[in-house]
């Protein structure tokens, strides 16, 4: 009853989704009321945000050419061409007119995003997940790290609205985690159940909250079950 049938368009979305990687400048952006080309998310280390491109810039131009009237889809095209080559932004911020020059690159699809949350003379960091994609366990690790060594003494993971990805990517992140030789996921077929288990020596051993919703589905699921029953 879960099978569904892609196409081929909706086939190559799901790779490229999921593939972690993608040739841009790190925006994106939406077509508002009145039909403007707004810049909605600025992603950090970005060819975009070191050339000073900012949220809520209005584009107006690519290389010099009008976009009024076309699609996000379009406009991601001008953008998006060879690795290292030059693309050209005109915008609109404050009635002031400004054009940057960046040079595309080859940039990870943001799949977590952390802070640190202190209260009560506690430090509790936060990674919100939101895709399993092919590069989420990379930046997981990152971000995990960075929140260690600012001194986090808890962690909440949420995984509302991560309809899944890739079942080796969670098992990564799960690793980070359990201890080895506890039981991560259990894949049963017609004829016999095989158990996955931990086989690294990485563990942790702080507090662990993990967030769901009716959204979180697939690999959500393994790694919030995994951390409930094999954790600590």
């Amino acid at each position: 009853p879960y099978t569904t049938y892609l196409d081929t368009n909706n086939t190559t979305y799901l790779n490229e989704s999921l593939s972690g990687k993608y040739l841009g400048v790190g925006i994106k952006i939406t077509i508002t009321e009145d039909e403007q080309v707004e810049i909605v998310e600025v992603f950090e280390d970005s060819p975009a945000k070191k050339s000073g491109i900012q949220v809520g810039d209005i584009i107006t131009t690519v290389n010099n050419e009008d976009i009024t009237g076309k699609t996000t889809a379009e406009i991601a095209n001008m953008i998006k061409s060879e690795e290292n080559s030059k693309v050209k932004i005109t915008v609109n911020r404050n009635n002031e007119s400004l054009t940057f020059e960046m040079t595309i690159d080859n940039l990870m699809v943001p799949a977590v995003e952390t802070k640190l949350l202190v209260q009560n003379n506690h430090n509790a960091g936060y990674i919100k997940l939101s895709v399993f994609n092919d590069t989420a366990d990379t930046q997981f690790a990152s971000a995990l790290s960075s929140l260690e060594n600012s001194g986090m003494e808890s962690l909440i993971i949420d995984l509302r609205e991560n309809t899944g990805g890739y079942l080796e990517v969670a098992k990564n992140i799960a690793e980070m985690f359990i201890e080895k030789g506890k039981v991560i996921y259990s894949l049963e077929s017609k004829n016999s159940k095989t158990t996955y288990k931990d086989k690294t020596s990485e563990k942790r051993n702080y507090k662990i909250a993990v967030l769901i919703n009716k959204s979180s589905a697939s690999a959500s699921e393994i790694l919030a079950a995994a951390l409930k029953y094999s954790y600590g």
